[in-house]
């Protein structure tokens, strides 16, 4: 077990002291942080705002949004290097935290008590303790008792010590700072070949999956949603009006993380199978609409004819009227096919690994670690290099499928004279 520390970061034209003066001032905090309740015990009265990570709470409180930021030490110490604007309150302790450990695996944790150990006997710890934490850390006593070592710790209880910036950071204003935060073309340069080798790649493989996935469900829905079987079409209409009517982050967070956690485990530790999953399924409420669109514009005497050729039912269906329907909504599956690589994005919350990661979750990790948005950008020219000439070639395939095929100009017109011999 260890004792955590937090700091309130804040500009540092306008900084505040101690985590007790952002009473009634707004602080940025990430999403679900165990620390949001340690804040709120320390600032009665603040308004807490949750980010979904600590780079959009720096780019909060740096744009103004936000009167200060509340995150661990560690952090602290990094930001205030990436951001020289920014300055730290007096530490608060954030209580005894310990890493948790599956309960089937007495072993580790044994053995992760045995290091730590270790390492506060040897002196270890306090060297880490120093490392990471900011010089005004006020140790609380009963840390003390665990951690002799950290007695000889400074424990005045004044400003934070702002640490060198890394290199690249800036403090442009106006222009330049745009520049920097959009058209960085250095981190822009930097950031295109892992979007092109890693997450181009990955980007199309989840694609390719989520469609394959979305069109087997699209078609069994939309089969299902022409059924005259009351007890069939019902539950097609509310899984199609459900899946249509939440937000694909919802679905895709119900999906891909609530099957694992419902002991549903049918692809194992693969994030790309649960993520395919969750967008294939998604996509295939909105292709079983199109699909019935396209299946109930073929003309009803080419039904007839094909019942009275003796026909079933079925092979009407499957030979007749598929067909002719997919052919006629095929650019519109293709225009939802560009839906799905944008909806891709929304991947990274699951989870992937260094090789899987898509290209925003690229984009996004390098602007975090620059500190600039400019990577994002770099992230969106390629999703437009992919998408913009996509949405022209589906446009010109509709143009051409209802204007039909124009005729060959060498063909002349039959004179009048012959036409009437």
């Amino acid at each position: 077990m260890t004792f955590g520390q937090a700091q309130l970061i804040s500009r540092a034209h306008a900084p505040m002291r101690t985590v007790n003066t952002a009473t009634n001032k707004s602080v940025a905090v990430t999403r679900g942080s165990e620390l949001i309740p340690i804040l709120r015990r320390a600032a009665p009265g603040v308004l807490v705002k949750e980010f979904p990570n600590i780079a959009s709470s720096a780019n909060a409180l740096t744009a103004g949004q936000v009167d200060g930021l509340f995150t661990g030490s560690a952090t602290t110490l990094d930001l205030l290097a990436k951001h020289p604007d920014f300055t730290a309150s007096q530490s608060v302790g954030s209580g005894p935290t310990a890493l948790p450990v599956a309960k089937d695996r007495p072993e580790l944790r044994t053995q992760l008590d045995d290091a730590l150990s270790a390492v506060i006997a040897d002196g270890t710890y306090t060297a880490l303790f120093d490392k990471w934490n900011p010089p005004n850390v006020l140790i609380p006593d009963e840390m003390l008792a665990h951690y002799p070592g950290l007695a000889q710790r400074s424990r005045h209880a004044g400003p934070a010590t702002t640490p060198s910036a890394v290199p690249g950071a800036r403090t442009e204003t106006g222009p330049g700072r745009f520049w920097h935060t959009f058209f960085d073309l250095g981190l822009i340069r930097a950031t295109l070949p892992s979007l092109l080798r890693e997450g181009l790649l990955n980007t199309l493989l989840l694609a390719a999956l989520a469609s394959l996935i979305g069109l087997v469900a699209g078609v069994l829905l939309a089969a299902g949603l022409m059924s005259r079987l009351r007890l069939v079409r019902l539950p097609c209409r509310i899984y199609v009006d459900v899946l249509r009517g939440l937000p694909h982050i919802l679905s895709i967070y119900l999906i891909g993380q609530g099957l694992p956690l419902a002991g549903l485990t049918v692809f194992g530790g693969w994030t790309y199978g649960y993520a395919a999953l969750a967008i294939g399924l998604m996509e295939g409420s909105y292709l079983a609409e199109i699909f019935r669109s396209g299946f109930q514009s073929v003309d009803r005497g080419i039904v007839e004819a094909a019942r009275s050729l003796g026909m079933s039912g079925r092979a009407t269906m499957r030979l007749i009227v598929a067909p002719i329907g997919i052919r006629r909504v095929l650019p519109a599956l293709a225009g939802q096919f560009i839906l799905v690589i944008k909806s891709t994005a929304l991947v990274y919350l699951l989870g992937l690994a260094a090789g899987q990661r898509e290209m925003f979750a690229i984009a996004q990790d390098s602007s975090v670690n620059n500190a600039a948005l400019s990577p994002l950008v770099a992230a969106g020219l390629v999703y437009l290099a992919l998408t913009v000439p996509l949405t022209y070639a589906v446009n010109a395939w509709d143009r051409r499928l209802r204007e039909g095929r124009p005729a060959p100009r060498s063909i002349s017109p039959v004179p009048a004279e012959e036409a009437v011999a």
